[in-house]
């Protein structure tokens, strides 16, 4: 995992040199699994400062969110899935959505193809939507940086990747967070 640049020291942390017993402090971590010993109840993870640690599982359990698990699915509009990607704030997430189309990924679909595939205008057509237009599907870890709403872009942080990434929220097909798997249901708008 590649590590993020940590601030510099210009930017606001906690001072140890003025650390005071019954300060209260806080602070947005995302953590890699690496390994889970159910014997101790240790969990090792990888922050996303490449940093290792150990954590007690009683700890996962209360006080972080996974980007996998969900208890339930929930069929939702494609409006809906955007808000909902919007609103996630610092959780972690997982979401399926098609990747923009390129010069270089249609003229992939292209090769290979049989003149006779193309030869009328219905295949054509059908050809078009179903494997140019569509785009690929791309499945991403990450967590929400910013919303372009007038756009319908959402800037967010790869986790796998270590890089900011642009997903348009009209192409969501499912997301996980808050263990919920929410699932577009072909429709567009609000019910």
């Amino acid at each position: 995992m590649s590590a993020r640049k940590t601030p510099d020291s210009g930017s606001a942390r906690t001072r140890l040199d003025d650390l005071e017993v019954g300060t209260w402090l806080s602070c947005v971590v995302y953590y890699r699994v690496d390994a889970i010993d159910r014997t101790s109840g240790v969990v090792t993870v990888t922050n996303d400062h490449g940093q290792r640690l150990q954590i007690a599982s009683a700890v996962i359990k209360d006080e972080t969110h996974s980007a996998r698990q969900f208890g339930r699915t929930e069929e939702k509009t494609a409006t809906e899935l955007a808000t909902i990607l919007a609103n996630v704030k610092d959780r972690v997430f997982t979401v399926m959505f098609l990747k923009q189309q390129t010069d270089a990924s249609i003229a992939t679909a292209l090769q290979g193809v049989p003149a006779d595939a193309l030869d009328t205008a219905a295949k054509r057509r059908k050809f078009a939507r179903d494997k140019i237009l569509k785009g690929e599907e791309r499945v991403l870890t990450g967590h929400l940086i910013d919303v372009e709403e007038r756009l319908g872009r959402v800037q967010v942080w790869d986790l796998e990747h270590a890089g900011p990434r642009q997903i348009d929220s009209r192409t969501i097909r499912w997301i996980i967070v808050d263990d919920v798997k929410y699932v577009w249901n072909g429709r567009a708008g609000v019910q």
